[in-house]
């Protein structure tokens, strides 16, 4: 989407399932249910105060943490640094998540 309404309610939907995400993790609706909250009186005062930033931000985002734009970089023989630490930085997301999941199920 990349008008302001549709922006806008792509990051709702984003908002709603990053509180489902939280409510997963700490089985605390109360803490799901503030991070919701929270996030829509956010996205909602931003768009009351100037709606404009949401025009086409969602695509920009999405572009932004594109894994394929930033692959091109080292297709074509680049080592830009930005890239590496774009790589870098899924790797160790993506290891923590799977060490807290190897932890929760031995705990369970």
């Amino acid at each position: 989407p990349s008008g302001v309404m549709p922006s806008l309610i792509a990051f709702f939907v984003v908002v709603v399932i990053f509180s489902l995400a939280v409510y997963g993790l700490t089985k605390n609706a109360t803490v799901a249910g503030i991070t919701a909250a929270v996030g829509a009186f956010l996205l909602a005062a931003i768009y009351f105060i100037d709606s404009s930033v949401y025009d086409g931000l969602f695509v920009k985002v999405l572009n932004w943490l594109s894994v394929f734009d930033r692959f091109s970089a080292f297709s074509n023989g680049l080592l830009d640094l930005t890239c590496i630490v774009y790589y870098l930085s899924l790797i160790i997301l993506f290891v923590f998540c799977t060490v807290q999941s190897v932890e929760k199920r031995r705990w369970a």
